[in-house]
């Protein structure tokens, strides 16, 4: 999946220095708390700044976690 097509996926996008910051679609967010961004190699990287796991933030959105990236996507943990 391209980095567009991800985005096109979620509500309120709005591109940061690092990335992207979006509503996370794993919880009911008012003020948008996932950060996107891309890997080295391409994968695209999630960040929930209220604790969404990866697995909640790829079921809400109806894709599948190798949906992110060349190898796999995966969380960030800081």
């Amino acid at each position: 999946m391209t980095i567009e097509a991800f985005l096109s996926r979620l509500e309120r996008v709005a591109k940061t220095t690092s990335g992207w910051k979006a509503r996370c679609p794993g919880h009911l967010d008012s003020t948008p708390s996932l950060s996107v961004s891309l890997g080295d190699d391409g994968r695209i990287l999630l960040k929930c700044f209220a604790g969404c796991d990866l697995e909640t933030i790829v079921a809400a959105l109806t894709i599948e976690v190798s949906d992110l990236g060349p190898q796999i996507g995966f969380l960030l943990d800081s």
